[in-house]
């Protein structure tokens, strides 16, 4: 840093015209803030995007292991809900099922089919946008299906 005497005039510099309610010129070139120097607050706004998971996936021929992973990665990782898609009339008997099995940890609710709900879909075949179509939640695909959520949820 070089130093400027002080009966020299200091260098004006355009930031100090663009804003002059938050930033006070210190020497040459440093700028120190106005406010509180100890603290900051930043406001962000966290969009978390919903996986909505059909309800086949979390039967046979899944493997059940794995689809309890897929839901504890995204849950956690993602930090976004994870929302089982089952028919009306099997929406019960799905929670029961899970809840015995321990797969309902990570589902955050349980929806009537076809709800118009936005998020990105894990289903047997693309009938909405941001469909990730697998037959099966696997051992073999579980990486595959973890990649492709990860790309659309940058792109969310």
């Amino acid at each position: 840093m070089v130093a400027i005497p002080k009966n020299q005039p200091q260098p004006s510099l355009p930031c100090d015209a663009k804003y002059p309610a938050i930033m006070t010129q210190v020497r040459a070139k440093m700028f120190v803030p106005r406010f509180n120097r100890r603290f900051f607050i930043f406001y962000a706004v966290i969009i978390n995007m919903n996986l909505i998971v059909a309800a086949a996936l979390c039967e046979p021929p899944s493997d059940f292991l794995v689809y309890r992973f897929l839901t504890q990665f995204v849950k956690t990782n993602f930090h976004s809900d994870v929302l089982l898609e089952s028919p009306k009339e099997m929406i019960d008997i799905y929670y029961h099922y899970l809840k015995s099995r321990g797969g309902f940890d990570y589902v955050s609710d349980i929806l009537p089919a076809f709800t118009s709900e936005r998020g990105i879909r894990l289903d047997t075949e693309p009938n909405f946008p941001q469909t990730i179509v697998v037959q099966a939640v696997r051992f073999e695909n579980v990486h595959n299906i973890l990649g492709q959520l990860k790309l659309l949820n940058k792109i969310n």
